[in-house]
This record gives structure tokens, C-alpha cells and sequence, in this order.
């Protein structure tokens, strides 16, 4: 697949309620471009609040990838916090993929992505890395499990269990 162009399912504006980002799955062998969009943002109201980014997952062999791929939650105003939403990416040489929850330096007012899967050991999501960035807020559930946090930007990650924070 060679996106040069935008691929998106991005929330809207609605006078009382805006909708969340929507969801994006793409399978390729090669994964290319270089001016292209991949997004799943948020959208807003006209009351001030902004609504959660939605869901991407990319399965690929190969990725040439340069142009930008983003799940932020909502971002036209400041006063309502919005939720950042997912970027999974699963090349076929790892055995588990990578997830990245970036909300681009807006505040998110007390808003959290959640990652839960479940109470029974059957149900463990298991990641090669799990990346919050950019102010992003999450909690992990216990049956999450990445062989690496990374944290940047003024974000943070929260054990949902006992909502002690990896940071």
C-alpha cells in the first residue's frame, strides 16, 4: 500500500456532542509513502468539549512509511479535556506489536485512555512496547503487559489496579 493522500476517520463537529475518532486497520505487505495522512482524531462541540481519538492498527512486512499517522483526542478548544486515542503497529518480525498513545501536548483534564483486557490470564494483551507521549494520560489494566514503557512529553501511565504510576 503507498498512501500519498489522507486515510482518515476523524471525528466531527456537532452542536451539543462531537463524535470520537473512528477506527482505522490496515494489512500490507509493504507500507509506503511520503506526504500521506493516517488519523483517527477526535472531533468537538460547540459547548467547549472535545471528544476521545479513535483506534489505528497497522500490520505490514515492510514499512517505507514517512508521512504522519495520529489518534489525538479532540483539539479546537481548551476548556473540555479529550482522551488520546490509539496507534498499534505490528511488523511480521515481532511476535507482539508496538502501541503508541501520543494527544499532541493537549491537556487532557482528568480524561485517560484505558487499556484493559479483561481479569483472566487468557486475556493478556501483550505488547512489545507501550509509548505515551505528549501529555497523553493512560491506565493500563492488570492483565496489560509491555517488555518496555517508554514516557515522554509530559505524559503518564497508570496501573488501573492500584493506580501506581510507572513515571
Amino acid at each position: 500500500l503507498t498512501n500519498n493522500g489522507n486515510i482518515y476517520s476523524n471525528g466531527t463537529y456537532g452542536s451539543a456532542y462531537g463524535g470520537s475518532g473512528g477506527s482505522i486497520w490496515i494489512t500490507a505487505g509493504t507500507l509506503s509513502g511520503t506526504s500521506g495522512s493516517i488519523s483517527a482524531i477526535g472531533g468537538w462541540n460547540g459547548m467547549g468539549w472535545n471528544s476521545s481519538g479513535g483506534r489505528i492498527a497497522l500490520y505490514y512486512t515492510t514499512k517505507n512509511y514517512t508521512g504522519t499517522v495520529t489518534a489525538y483526542g479532540g483539539t479546537v478548544t481548551t476548556s473540555g479535556g479529550a482522551a488520546a486515542g490509539t496507534i498499534y503497529e505490528k511488523p511480521t518480525s515481532q511476535t507482539y506489536g508496538n502501541l503508541t498513545i501520543d494527544n499532541n501536548n493537549y491537556v487532557t483534564s482528568g480524561v485517560y485512555t484505558y487499556l484493559f483486557n479483561g481479569d483472566s490470564p487468557a486475556n493478556t494483551l501483550r505488547l512489545n512496547s507501550l509509548t505515551a507521549k505528549n501529555k497523553a494520560a493512560v491506565f493500563v489494566g492488570a492483565n496489560v503487559i509491555a517488555d518496555s514503557y517508554v514516557i515522554q512529553s509530559g505524559a503518564t501511565i497508570g496501573k488501573w489496579s492500584d493506580s501506581d504510576k510507572f513515571n
